[in-house]
This record gives structure tokens, sequence and C-alpha cells, in this order.
């Protein structure tokens, strides 16, 4: 029966050996923002199979342990750490999402509350007025920083408001049966608690 337990746990132990190093080498060519954590559990998985091989048994699943901890939190950090887009792909999602945020801030500006929620996901309310009395008019705003977040894209703007020169403008754009939505609005100056 012991026998066939060290069976059974070398082949698990050489099957998430190969995997993490898989996943370590994609993680590298990939400068995925997960990277480092799949490193290390490629290094517990090492760890973990010398300690196996020298009939170390209990050691070995401690680190087989911490090795799968780390792959979860390097999936964890992948799906959700934004993560940067060639030119080409910002250049397409600058096509769509452009319109989008210039529509919002136009109906900001001239406190049109329907024009100002036309482009959020459905079911999604924002009250115009809470913003207008923040931050006054918008006045301009820099070209945006573009991002992907799970199957949504980050835009992040400075902007100039009335009564805000310097406001960090984050909006999430999602794919939403094939129509282009804003699922969030973050408006934040910094060095200011809100």
């Amino acid at each position: 029966m012991e026998s066939k337990f060290k069976i059974i746990t070398f082949w698990i132990f050489f099957a998430f050996f190969l995997a993490c190093l898989f996943i370590a080498i994609f993680s590298f060519l990939s400068k995925d923002a997960a990277g480092g954590e799949v490193f290390l559990a490629f290094a517990f998985m090492f760890v973990g199979f010398l300690f196996f091989m020298k009939k170390r048994t209990g050691k070995a699943i401690i680190f087989l342990i911490l090795a799968t901890g780390l792959l979860a939190l390097g999936a964890y950090v992948s799906f959700t750490m934004p993560q940067s887009l060639d030119e080409n792909e910002q250049a397409a999602v600058l096509q769509y999402a452009e319109p989008i945020v210039n529509n919002l801030l136009a109906g900001l500006n001239e406190k049109d509350q329907s024009k100002f929620t036309k482009d959020l996901a459905p079911g999604a309310t924002m009250d115009l007025d809470p913003v207008i009395k923040s931050y006054g008019r918008y006045i301009s705003k820099s070209e945006p920083t573009v991002s992907r977040v799970g199957e949504a894209v980050k835009l992040t703007y400075s902007a100039r408001f009335e009564k805000a020169n310097s406001v960090v403008l984050e909006i999430i754009i999602q794919d939403i049966n094939g129509k282009k939505f804003i699922t969030a609005v973050l408006m934040s100056v910094p060095g200011v608690v809100q």
C-alpha cells in the first residue's frame, strides 16, 4: 500500500512540476503580472520534488500545498491585474471607447442625465448632480492609458474640471451581448480622501 501511495505521489509531483515549469516559462515570455508567484510556485515544487526523492514525503506534501496556493494566487493576480495592450490593440479600443467617454463628459457639461448615462451598462445608474457638485464642468483630459482587466478595458485619464485640476478619471468598458457599455466610472483627486 505504501509503495502505491509513493507512486501516486511521485506522479502528482511530477505533473505539478511540469505544469509549474510550463506556466513559469509562459509567464516569463508573456511578461505576465503573475510571473513572480508562478516562479515561486515552481521553486516550491522543485524543493518539494527533491524532498520526495529523499523519501521525506511529509515535507514534500507541505511544499506541494504551498506551490498550489501560489499557483492559485498567480491565476487570481493574472486575471484581476490590468494588463497593458500593444499599440494596435490600444488603437482598436480607443476607436470605440473615445466616443463613449466623450458622450459621458458631454452629458456632464450639458447637465443632461440621459446623455450622461446613455452608455452605462444595463441596470447601472449614476447620478449626475453629485459629480457636478464635486468636480464642476469638465474642461480637458489627457491621452488615456489603456489596459485590459479580465474581459473589460480600463481607460485612465488625467482630467481637468472646474473645481479640480488633477482628477484621475478611470472608465471601465465591457462588451455585453455585443455592445460596449461603461461598467464603472471612478473619479478621484490624488491626495484627497473622499
